[in-house]
Order: C-alpha cells, then sequence, then structure tokens
C-alpha cells in the first residue's frame, strides 16, 4: 500500500528543502568575499532613525533591517538576514497558492521552482526592497485567493492588511489592484464581487495601513513620488525599443530560460482557449505586472528585477501547465539549470579561479562589493585623529558605505549639496547652513577639492587612500581637513 495514502509527504518534503538551502545560503553568506552593496548601508542608516517614509522607498525595509540588526547586532550578515529569512516565507505562501488552486504536488513544484529562481538565489544574498513586495505580493494573492472561493469578510480584511504592507514595502504593488480589477471584471464566475463590499473593504483597509507613508510624503513635498519620477527618467527621451528588448530577454535570466519558455507557452494556450478558469486568473497576475515594467523599459529604462513579483503567480502556471501535459521532464530539467545557475552566482570567484580567468572590471560583476571594507579601515586610520569633526561626502553610495565600515559609524555624517537640490535622503535630513563655522574631513573620489574649497576659510589634504581591486579598477578616495565653513 502507497505510503503517500497516509502520509502527505509534499510539505514535509519542501521543508527540508527549504532548511538545506537556508544554512547553505547562509553558509554562503559568511563565508563571502564581498561587501554590503551600497544601497544595503544606505538602508542600514535608515533604519538608525525609524520613520514612516524615507527619501527613495516607503519604511518598511528600514524596519525590517532596524528588526534584524536589534536581534543580531550591526554586521553585514544581520543587515541582510531579512532577505535570507522572508523567502522561505514566501515560498511557503506559493505552496499554499498551488495546492488551493490544484494539489499539494503543483503547489510543492510551485514552490520549490520559485525558491530555486535565479533571481531567488541573487535577492537571497541582498536586502532590498523586492525581498519584502515579493512576499507581500504572494500574500495578498493568497488571500484573495481565499476570499473568493470562501466568500468570507475575514480573508478581504487580511488580503488588504497584506497589500497596504506591500505598498508600505514598494509602490508597485498598486500593480496589484490592477490584477484584482482586471480578473474580476472578466471573470463570469466572479464577477458579483464588483458589487460586493468585501473588495472595497479591503482596498480601505490597505489605505489605511499605508496612510502614515502618504502623510509622510505630503510633510515632506511627496520627495518619494518625485524621486519615483526621477528614476524613470521619462523627461530624458521616450521610446527605447532596445532597452524593451534588453528587459525582456533578461527575464529569462531572472525567471530561467526553460521555465520562461513554458510560461510563455502556457499564455498562448490561454489566448487560445485551451485552460481553464485558474490559468486565467494566474495570467492576470502575472503579465500585467511585466507588462507595466516593459512599459516602463519602452519608454526609458528598468532594471530586471523590477518585474520579479510577476513570477509569482508564473510559477504556479508554469508548473500547473508542465504537469498537466505530463511535461515532468521540463520541469526537473528548469530546477537542475536554476539551481546550477545559482550556484556559479555565488561561486563565481571560484569558478574563474578553476577556468584561469582574470578579473578585470569588465568581466567582474562583484567590483562594487569589493574592498569597502579596507577602504574604511586605511579611512578609519585619518579620521580617527579628528575626533568630534563631522564627515563629509559629496556621493551618495560612497557616503553610505563610509558611514557603515567607519567605527563608531558616523551617522551625523552630511552630504555636499550647495544647490540645495534632494538628491538622496542625507539631503533630507543633513543642512550644511546649520554648521557655519564648523570643521569637517571631507572625503571624495575627485582628484581636488576645488569646488568645495571656496566655501571654506582654509582647506589641506590629509591623505590619498587607494585600494586596488583589480589591474584595471580600483577604489580611490581623497582626504581633506576643510576649516571653518563660510556658507554656501
Amino acid at each position: 500500500m502507497r505510503l503517500s495514502k497516509f502520509f502527505n509527504y509534499y510539505p514535509a518534503l519542501l521543508g527540508v528543502i527549504i532548511v538545506t538551502l537556508v544554512v547553505y545560503r547562509l553558509w554562503v553568506m559568511v563565508t563571502s568575499p564581498y561587501t554590503l552593496f551600497a544601497d544595503e548601508s544606505y538602508y542600514f542608516g535608515w533604519a538608525q532613525n525609524l520613520t514612516s517614509g524615507y527619501y527613495s522607498k516607503p519604511p518598511m525595509i528600514a524596519w525590517l533591517i532596524a528588526l534584524t540588526t536589534g536581534i543580531c547586532g550591526d554586521g553585514e550578515i544581520c543587515i541582510k538576514l531579512g532577505a535570507l529569512l522572508i523567502y522561505p516565507l514566501t515560498t511557503i505562501v506559493i505552496f499554499l497558492i498551488g495546492r488551493t488552486l490544484y494539489d499539494d504536488q503543483i503547489g510543492f513544484w510551485s514552490a520549490v521552482i520559485f525558491y530555486t529562481l535565479p533571481v531567488v538565489f541573487v535577492s537571497s544574498q541582498i536586502i532590498s526592497t523586492d525581498v519584502v513586495l515579493i512576499f507581500f505580493w504572494a500574500l495578498t494573492f493568497y488571500f484573495f485567493i481565499r476570499a473568493l472561493q470562501s466568500n468570507k469578510n475575514l480573508f478581504w480584511y487580511l488580503a488588504g492588511v497584506s497589500a497596504g504592507m506591500g505598498l508600505l514595502s514598494k509602490y508597485t504593488m498598486v500593480i496589484f489592484l490592477v490584477s484584482v480589477l482586471l480578473y474580476l471584471w472578466s471573470s463570469p464566475e466572479y464577477r458579483h464581487q464588483l458589487a460586493r463590499r468585501g473588495v472595497y473593504i479591503s482596498m480601505i483597509i490597505s489605505l489605511v495601513v499605508f496612510a502614515p507613508n502618504i502623510i509622510w510624503n505630503i510633510q515632506h513635498g511627496f520627495a518619494t513620488v518625485v524621486h519615483t519620477g526621477e528614476i524613470s527618467r521619462l523627461d530624458q527621451g521616450l521610446f527605447h525599443p532596445e532597452n524593451l528588448v534588453k528587459f525582456f530577454s533578461g527575464q529569462m535570466l531572472v525567471f530561467g530560460i526553460i521555465l520562461f519558455v513554458f510560461f510563455i507557452l502556457a499564455l498562448t494556450d490561454l489566448k487560445q482557449g485551451r485552460t481553464d478558469e485558474r490559468m486565467r486568473m494566474l495570467a492576470l497576475f502575472s503579465v500585467p505586472f511585466l507588462a507595466v515594467i516593459s512599459l516602463q523599459a519602452f519608454l526609458a529604462r528598468a532594471h530586471l528585477n523590477w518585474a520579479a513579483p510577476a513570477y509569482v503567480a508564473a510559477s504556479v502556471m508554469a508548473v500547473a501547465y508542465l504537469l498537466n501535459r505530463h511535461r515532468r521532464v521540463w520541469l526537473y530539467a528548469s530546477v537542475a539549470l536554476n539551481v546550477v545557475l545559482g550556484l556559479a552566482v555565488y561561486h563565481f570567484d571560484s569558478l574563474a579561479t578553476a577556468v584561469g580567468a582574470e578579473l578585470s572590471a569588465l568581466n567582474d560583476p562583484y567590483k562594487r562589493v569589493r574592498g569597502w571594507d579596507e577602504l574604511g579601515l586605511q579611512v578609519q586610520k585619518v579620521y580617527e585623529k579628528y575626533p568630534g569633526v563631522t564627515l563629509l561626502g559629496d556621493d551618495r553610495k560612497s557616503l553610505a558605505q563610509l558611514i557603515y565600515y567607519l567605527r563608531p559609524h558616523p551617522f551625523n555624517a552630511i552630504m555636499w549639496n550647495p544647490r540645495g537640490v534632494r538628491r538622496s535622503q542625507y539631503d533630507l535630513v543633513t543642512d550644511m547652513n546649520k554648521k557655519l563655522g564648523d570643521d569637517f574631513i571631507y572625503i571624495t573620489f575627485n582628484s581636488d577639492a576645488g569646488w568645495v574649497a571656496p566655501h571654506f576659510q582654509s582647506h589641506r589634504h590629509l591623505a590619498t587612500i587607494k585600494v586596488p581591486i583589480h589591474k584595471d579598477f580600483q577604489l580611490k578616495y581623497n582626504m581633506y581637513y576643510m576649516r571653518q565653513f563660510k556658507g554656501y
């Protein structure tokens, strides 16, 4: 008699896979030779002053880092820990989505597919807004499905709370509402929900949860909204078909080549009317997100990871397509290929050494996260000779890295901003005009202090710090003692 009749092994097996990958990814994180990305250091700075909004993002990323660093300290692992721990939760939610729509088998493989996606392999090592957005997107989708199937208000309420938390993570969560309205409007079975109060109560709840960030933006001149418009680069000329081609072809790397092909085939079947209502739902919770970000790529630019939430539903859709057509071998092949790609990403340096490749600025994707710890140590030796003098920087990413890698962290550092233009959180919360007569330690990658010097009584060069990374790439910064600020 088959064991499966007495014991559903799919959840247990998924648990083993999740725990194994968490342990392995933690080991990779602990043994990694790379430093924090500049944005990770930047968000760490946000976490020191918790509020309901920040210059470029909603507050969830700062809240998460404050939680993890509050538990285990301010080490690199503790800053990144949220990514490592939240993806397993997202994976479990995807299992629940697949099981609710189909069965445990499809739920299991959907979860495995998602947890081994190339984008998840990479993102599990980096704390970013996408980590929390994808989780709340998946959770809201699950509650939405349960609300439709059970017709219970509780699930509408939970969906509203989750959607609000998603908006506090990243503003693209608003696309979820587009998918909801498209699906309900086009569904003969569930169109009546548009005349019921559940979906509207859910919207109201999400707005209430999101309200603190709205208030923060009102108080700060809609700083985050303005920044969102700036990074879209819509003011720098429209229509860039080459960017669309790069973005769309790059999605094969995000989702995996095999899976992306079968995702497209599943959409083709849907168009030809050969699939059911569940596949149509999954399509409407993946395609609109891809379409919006693709349009953004066409009009200006879009990073490959911006469309990652689309692959929550797409994972279930691709798995259902493959299993329902008895193409299990392609499912196994896609997981194997994605795992191989993930291992290559994690062990890039070892592979380069094994094949005798010399890393350079042209072929090293990790050049941005090398050497900052060493730079911090060298800067520390000079900076600690001037206790009480404020750190001054002119580049957001460099300043964020230096704030993190100097000890103690100089959280009172100031950004040079003579035009008063808001370009970062530093510009929002620091003001040189309140420091008239003060001295500063100015750190810059510029070759001299020429554009800053006229605003001080005097200045002198302290040191040139160099950290070689490759033969054609190095970190090089100059340090100056700037005496008595005269004003902008």
